[in-house]
C-alpha cells in the first residue's frame, strides 16, 4: 500500500504497520520521501537502504514482525532520506511479507495495489486522478466532525476512483471510526410461488405491486446499486420492476437460470456477482416482504460502516429478520454454497455478526399464501 496525502501521512504508516503485526502478519513499512529522523525512534527495528538486500530483509522479518526502512540518516540535520521506488518494488515479492507500507509522493507507483491518501477533515483536500484511492479523514473526533466528514465522504464517493472513505483519527490504537463505502442491494425475486398460486411478487400492493413495493423502498436508501434477480416468470417480473425503477439506472434485472431447481442461496450467488467492483457490501431483500422500512435498511447500512462485520441483520425479540447485509469479505464463502443452500448458511459461515434492534419485526413480515397475503393486505 502507498500512502501519501497532506498530513499525518507517516503516523497512519505506522498505525497500518501495527495492525498488521496485531493480525499476526509482518509489516515492511518504509519511505520513498525524506522525513524526520526521529520517526525512526517508533518503529521496533530500523533498516538502512544500504544493507537491505532480500536476504537481509528476509533474516530481519525472522526476528521482526515490523521493520522500518529508510535511505541514509543525517544526523545533523535530523532527516532521513527516501528509499528508491525500485528496492521497495523488489522486496515486495519477499514471501515472508504480509504488507509493504510506503510513504511516498502522489502518483504512486504502479506496483502498489492499493493507495491511501490522507488528508484532514477541516481543510479534507482530494487526491490526484488517474487511479483508484481510498481515502483516511483525520481528525475526526466531536459529534461536528463526524458529521462534516459523513457529508464530505458521501460527496467523495461521488468519483469512481474513490473506493472508500475511512473517518477517524490516525494517532488512536482504534484509528478508524466509521467507513463510508458503496452499499449495493439484491432482492431475490426469482421464486415460483407454488403456495400462494400465482407470482406473489406481482400481487397488487397499494398503488403498486409487491415487488415494486420493495424496489420503491430500496430507493429511498443510499445504496448504489439495485440488482433484481429473477426467474419464475421472468418478462413479467422484470417489466414491474422497470415500472417500478422510474427511470433510475441504480435498478438493473438478472436473471437466474437455475431457479427451478435451487434455493435462494443461488439466486443470492447470481445477485452479488452482478454487482459492481467497487460495491463494498450487499443489502439483500426478498421480493415478498412489502413492508420493508427504509428507515431499518438505513440502520443497517450505517451499523456496518462502523463495525465492518461479516453480517449484520435486524433482530427483534431475539429472532433476526431481513434485509441482511453481507460484507464482501463474505462473498467467497456464499460462492461456494449448493444449489440447494439456504442464505441461512451463509449467515453461520460468518466470523462476525452484528444485530441491530428494532421495536418491531412487521418490516420482514413473510407473505407466502393467500392467507398471509390477506392478513397483511387488513
Amino acid at each position: 500500500m502507498a500512502l501519501a496525502g497532506d498530513g499525518r501521512v507517516t503516523s497512519a504508516l505506522f498505525r497500518l504497520a501495527d495492525d498488521v503485526v496485531e493480525a499476526g502478519g509482518r509489516a515492511l513499512s518504509a519511505t520513498a520521501v525524506p522525513l524526520t529522523a526521529n520517526w525512526i525512534e517508533r518503529a521496533p527495528r530500523h533498516l538502512s537502504a544500504f544493507v537491505a538486500t532480500r536476504a537481509a530483509v528476509s533474516a530481519a522479518l525472522e526476528k521482526n514482525a515490523h521493520l522500518f526502512l529508510t535511505g541514509p540518516v543525517d544526523k545533523t540535520l535530523g532527516r532521513a532520506a527516501g528509499v528508491s521506488l525500485s528496492l521497495l518494488e523488489e522486496l515486495a515479492a519477499l514471501p515472508e511479507l504480509t504488507a509493504l507500507i510506503f510513504q511516498t509522493e502522489a502518483p504512486p507507483p504502479d506496483f502498489a495495489t492499493r493507495a491511501l491518501w490522507v488528508t484532514n477533515v477541516a481543510e479534507p483536500t482530494m487526491p490526484p486522478a488517474g487511479r483508484a484511492w481510498s481515502l483516511f479523514l483525520d481528525g475526526v473526533e466531536a459529534p461536528e466532525d463526524l458529521l462534516r466528514a459523513q457529508t464530505w465522504a458521501a460527496q467523495a464517493l461521488r468519483h469512481s476512483e474513490i473506493e472508500a472513505v475511512l473517518l477517524g483519527q490516525v494517532r488512536k490504537p482504534n484509528a478508524v471510526r466509521e467507513v463510508q463505502a458503496r452499499v449495493g442491494a439484491v432482492v431475490l425475486a426469482a421464486g415460483r410461488s407454488t403456495r400462494m398460486g400465482q407470482v406473489k411478487q406481482l400481487l397488487p400492493w397499494g398503488r403498486s405491486t409487491m415487488l415494486g413495493e420493495v424496489i420503491g423502498k430500496l430507493r429511498q436508501t443510499a445504496v448504489s446499486e439495485i440488482i433484481l434477480v429473477t426467474g419464475h416468470a421472468r418478462a413479467e417480473v422484470e417489466q414491474a420492476a422497470q415500472w417500478a425503477a422510474a427511470g433510475d439506472s441504480r435498478v438493473r434485472c438478472v436473471f437466474n437460470p437455475d431457479f427451478a431447481e435451487s434455493e435462494m442461496a443461488r439466486s443470492l450467488q447470481v445477485g452479488l456477482r452482478a454487482l459492481s467492483p467497487n460495491i463494498h457490501a450487499a443489502l439483500v431483500a426478498l421480493a415478498d416482504q412489502p413492508n420493508l422500512d427504509p428507515n431499518l435498511a438505513e440502520a443497517i447500512i450505517q451499523r456496518w460502516r462502523e463495525m465492518q462485520a461479516e453480517v449484520t441483520a435486524p433482530v427483534h425479540a431475539g429472532q433476526r429478520g431481513h434485509p441482511l447485509l453481507f460484507d464482501r469479505v463474505l462473498w467467497p464463502k456464499i460462492f461456494t454454497l449448493p444449489l440447494n443452500a439456504n442464505p441461512r448458511e451463509a449467515v453461520q459461515a460468518a466470523a462476525t455478526f452484528e444485530k441491530v434492534e428494532t421495536a418491531s419485526a412487521a418490516s420482514w413480515a413473510d407473505i407466502d399464501t393467500p392467507d398471509d397475503y390477506a392478513a397483511l393486505q387488513s
